[in-house]
């Protein structure tokens, strides 16, 4: 090759290098100000989760629900007890709703009325003034009734 040649190869290179080094300079003015703009967003989200957005009124109200949502051993066994009669109800009438019968409505229903009975009667029982043991027999007294009921309710499909 020829000198000429090279020095305009060279001069040429140069240029390409110098284009190179404009574009890798903006470039890094731009991830500067992205960086920039992720520290602010971050920023912004651990404020907003450091402290909640809650008025006044709405905190109060929080704890004092958080205050009196401890429950005692009765409140608790009468919670469990219900929650054993939904559950049986619930399959009995899963069972009852498979065979389509005229009287599968009927007998829904009737699991479903005790159901609501047996919840209000336990809710008695642990809003009186006797002792736990004497409210455990009560409760246990009444979720048996109920599921008795479910089988007599139960016996009638035929």
């Amino acid at each position: 090759m020829r000198k000429k040649d090279l020095l305009n190869q060279n001069v040429m290179l140069f240029e390409q290098l110098r284009k190179v080094e404009l574009e890798n300079t903006a470039l890094r003015k731009k991830n500067k100000s992205l960086e920039g703009e992720i520290e602010a967003l971050n920023k912004k989200i651990e404020d907003l989760t450091a402290k909640p957005v809650y008025s006044e009124p709405l905190i109060a109200l929080e704890e004092k629900i958080t205050e009196t949502a401890v429950l005692d051993d009765a409140t608790s066994y009468g919670a469990d007890a219900i929650g054993k009669i939904v559950l049986r109800a619930t399959e009995y009438n899963g069972k009852l709703s498979e065979n389509t019968t005229a009287d599968s409505r009927t007998l829904i229903n009737l699991i479903l009325g005790r159901t609501e009975i047996s919840k209000s009667e336990i809710l008695a029982v642990v809003s009186d003034d006797c002792g736990f043991d004497t409210k455990k027999s009560r409760i246990h007294t009444i979720m048996n009734e109920a599921f008795e009921y479910f089988e007599s309710v139960m016996a009638q499909i035929d």
